[in-house]
């Protein structure tokens, strides 16, 4: 059976990473302005002189300020909030350059034609993801790893062979007879799904350590990306030696390519087309999945499964 060697990342590896290059928080700056800006604009005209843009500006340079808004009352403060929900920190966003970008583009706005705004708006968004989500992406893999190496630290917690963490309740059941599953895909805000399953709709990682899991009445799996990423890596592999086989089978029996010269050509063009534009962006990311499996009354309701350590302020 293959297993994984899973690299321990230090925190200290990921610092560097977390942070937003200078070009990067400029670009991100301009940016925020420039919806800023696009916000005052529509707003003067919808309400005249019943929206006061000086009251606007104030309050959103207070509310840059601020690490997170839980209760926005403010246009400015839902603003910034919406900022903040994306993964952006007080710390990605030059204050000073946004609101003097800002007030560039309101003088800006009246004399670009729609056409003009949305090509700049689309370079400008492009611009920016493209140097934010690698970012983004190193902050929630800290965050991952801090889970994972806290999970290390208790006693109760297991490491399988090929990198994935397991806890278990005692018990005499099999894994085998499970009927019940819960997935959590994001652990810093939760997206869980519970349903119904039997031993074959467990993720492969999981199915391939089997043998390591011992009896008990619930299991708890936590799957590092790295674990999910070398299975994937191995199955995209396996499927160009089967395409190169395939391929040098069809060569030798002489069978035609079924397609034509020309067909080919314009195949071609168009993944070439939309690969140039595409590569410049970061591809989504694994993350860190947290498997609940157990079994219960084949009439049950189907319901989350906590660990009775679990307080319930961490469900």
């Amino acid at each position: 059976m293959k297993t994984y060697l899973i690299p321990i990342l230090l925190a200290c590896s990921l610092l560097h990473a977390q942070e937003m290059p200078q070009q990067v928080r400029q670009d991100l700056s301009e940016f925020q302005g420039l919806n800023s800006a696009l916000y005052i604009h529509s707003m003067k005209e919808q309400l005249g002189s019943a929206f006061l843009p000086d009251d606007f500006i104030r309050q959103l340079e207070t509310a840059l300020q601020r690490k997170s808004i839980a209760r926005p009352k403010t246009a400015a403060e839902r603003m910034v909030a919406a900022m903040r929900e994306s993964g952006l920190e007080a710390r990605d966003i030059d204050s000073a350059h946004l609101l003097k970008h800002m007030r560039t583009m309101l003088d800006t706005l009246p004399g670009m034609s729609e056409k003009e705004l949305d090509k700049h708006m689309t370079a400008m968004r492009r611009k920016v993801v493209r140097g934010t989500i690698p970012v983004l992406h190193a902050r929630e893999a800290a965050k991952e790893h801090k889970v994972l190496e806290l999970n290390a630290r208790r006693s109760s917690v297991a490491l399988l062979p090929n990198g994935v963490q397991m806890e278990v309740e005692p018990g005499s059941g099999n894994i085998r007879a499970i009927n019940r599953i819960m997935t959590e895909e994001n652990l810093t805000d939760p997206e869980r799904t519970t349903t119904q399953c039997c031993v074959d709709d467990l993720p492969e990682s999981i199915q391939r350590m089997l043998e390591h899991v011992p009896a008990g009445s619930a299991w708890i799996f936590w799957i590092p990306a790295e674990v999910t990423d070398a299975i994937a890596a191995e199955g995209r592999e396996s499927a160009e030696e089967q395409a190169g086989r395939e391929d040098l089978m069809d060569q030798l029996a002489g069978r035609p390519r079924g397609i034509s010269l020309d067909d080919a050509l314009v195949v071609m063009e168009e993944k070439n087309r939309d690969k140039e534009e595409d590569d410049d962006f970061p591809e989504p990311r694994t993350r860190l999945l947290k498997v609940t499996v157990w079994q219960d009354a084949a009439d049950a309701p189907i319901r989350p499964y906590y660990h009775p350590t679990r307080t319930q302020g961490n469900k």
